[in-house]
């Protein structure tokens, strides 16, 4: 990759981009705006006709900050707008005029609303939860006025519910009779799956039958019982004897995680082949399971003192301004030995600033990005073996391959929330004549405008970057969302609205899309700089309408 290009920055509540790559969503006021992702050409809009009668608010009635935006899994990519201050939500076909069809929330308000994720052969369906956890409403887009309805969700979304990859069940967690049950619920019919499982004999006689329901509830202790010891418990079969383990694996079996105590599990992603689950913990450490026997296979962490031969890249101090948002700069290689030291817990706090609060694996599984709340300026990267064999030798085992040091932002302090890491991502797979191995990590970093990112190379060491975004200085854009298209080839970057004033309306957040450009593209200009980049650099470029009347 040579370089990026950038687009100009526009207004926006929020924004996505369709799962086709080619078309982008985004809110603005009262609007709902369609763009060529490629031109940001406006292809179509719509206008929200929200009811008149509303709660009354100081913001702006016409303020967008309440609006959320969402894209249906499956073609034909339909959006979702649900206003819950308004109790209503629309849908909009992305290749029709108009409103496609009107969901009425109820009068107890929403919290959440999401598209159900059925697979591509499945019906459109939106999920909404309601407030105070009273029911979450299932719309089909067939039958709209008539929703169905599963009571006493224990979350909202994007927890406490999952459905299978397939789309074939949906799972809750409900709480009933104040007790946590999974409510397991089959799409095709959305009825509660009703089972029977049959115990069957070594011999094939049909032993006995049972309701799993039987065992969600135990009886309730009564007045004579509570007093009395408990029953023992039948005599179990006797286990069968430990098998003698190797050194390697007594090695393994000392890093399971069993043994640990504290505040237990903070962050789980799976490898994209299935073969591995990392854990990342409230301590810091990342644990690398095997799907097979769920053993734990290697502890990552950072260590107090860093020697060679791990890369230590440092971000140059007052880059933005130093470039205006102009041009690509390389991170510094920084001297080893170097040493870490950790944030002090604040066990007072809510959620303490510490543990694994982001992982992410690279979509050929070689590489995991993880960022430690504790150190709130790097970012670890660790080489990961793609041989599915356990082998005992160092080369094959995950290890810390490089560290990204950030500079800290001046207007913040260390405890800030803005002041580390705020979103990292992986490149997807580009598909190009030239194929490569090359994988991409993008960082946002404090309040800057532009991102850092990493980028692997065949002599297995790496390079570190900075780009800068070009806008007015008197427009400020701190980055602090990002989300890649499907096919890798557009990345949108997110700015939260400016704080608002006392009684004033709400901010407008705003955005822009990065768009990689590679050496070899007939587009590149002669100067390396994109046609983009140029018309965000022009005399007097700031923020563009959003297409409008």
């Amino acid at each position: 990759m040579a370089t990026w290009e950038l687009s100009p920055l526009q207004r926006h509540a929020s924004s996505l981009v369709l799962p086709d790559s080619r078309r982008l969503a985004s809110v603005h006021k009262d609007r709902v705006v369609l763009r060529d992702l490629e031109t940001l050409r406006v292809l179509r809009t719509w206008t929200l006709q929200l009811p008149a009668t509303r709660p009354a608010t100081h913001n702006d009635s016409t303020s967008s900050s309440s609006l959320n935006l969402a894209v249906s899994p499956s073609a034909p990519f339909l959006l979702l707008v649900s206003a819950p201050r308004h109790r209503v939500a629309f849908v909009f076909h992305p290749d029709q005029d108009g409103v496609h069809a009107r969901l009425d929330i109820g009068h107890e308000g929403a919290v959440a609303v999401e598209w159900a994720r059925l697979g591509p052969d499945g019906e459109q369906v939106v999920l909404c939860w309601s407030t105070h956890h009273l029911r979450l409403s299932l719309f089909r887009l067939s039958d709209p006025g008539n929703a169905l309805q599963i009571l006493n969700p224990k979350h909202s979304h994007p927890h406490g519910y999952t459905f299978r990859p397939d789309g074939a069940f949906l799972a809750v967690l409900e709480r009933h009779n104040s007790r946590d049950v999974i409510g397991v619920y089959s799409t095709s019919a959305w009825a509660l799956m009703r089972y029977t499982l049959h115990i069957i004999t070594p011999d094939g006689r049909l032993l006995s039958t049972f309701s799993p329901y039987a065992t969600l509830a135990p009886p309730a202790p009564t007045s004579s019982s509570s007093s009395r010891a408990p029953l023992r418990k039948p005599s179990a079969p006797a286990a069968p004897p430990a098998p003698e383990l190797s050194a390697h694996d007594r090695a393994r079996q000392e890093r399971s995680t069993a043994p640990f105590v504290g505040l237990g599990i903070r962050n789980v992603k799976w490898a994209p082949d299935g073969e591995w689950i990392a854990v990342g913990g409230w301590d810091g450490k990342v644990r690398i399971l095997s799907r097979h026997g769920w053993a734990a296979i290697a502890e990552l962490g950072l260590p107090t003192r860093v020697l060679d031969p791990v890369r230590v890249w440092r971000e140059p101090v007052g880059w933005t301004e130093k470039t205006r948002g102009n041009g690509i700069v390389s991170f510094e290689p920084d001297s080893l030995p170097q040493s870490l030291t950790p944030l002090a817990a604040n066990s007072a706090a809510a959620v303490p600033r510490m543990g694994v609060a982001k992982l992410e694996w690279s979509p050929s599984g070689r590489w995991i990005a993880v960022w430690d709340a504790a150190h709130p300026q790097l970012v670890a990267i660790y080489a990961f073996p793609l041989s599915s064999t356990l082998a005992p030798s160092a080369s094959t085992r995950p290890r810390l391959h490089t560290l990204l040091a950030h500079a800290a932002s001046p207007s913040s302090t260390t405890t800030s929330s803005t002041s580390g890491v705020r979103a990292l991502a992986w490149q997807p797979p580009v598909v190009r004549d030239d194929e490569d191995e090359d994988e991409t990590l993008v960082v946002l970093a404090g309040e800057k405008k532009g991102f850092t990112l990493w980028r692997s190379t065949a002599d297995g060491v790496g390079v570190a970057e900075c780009v800068g975004i070009p806008a007015r200085a008197d427009i400020p854009f701190p980055v602090s969302a990002l989300s890649f298209a499907a096919d890798g080839r557009s990345l949108l970057l997110s700015a939260p609205p400016a704080p608002t004033s006392a009684g004033g309306s709400a901010g407008e957040g705003t955005f822009c899309i990065a768009y990689p450009v590679w050496s070899d593209d007939v587009s590149l200009e002669d100067d390396g700089a994109g046609e983009r980049t140029w018309l965000a650099e022009e005399d007097g470029a700031g923020l563009e309408g959003d297409g409008g009347a």
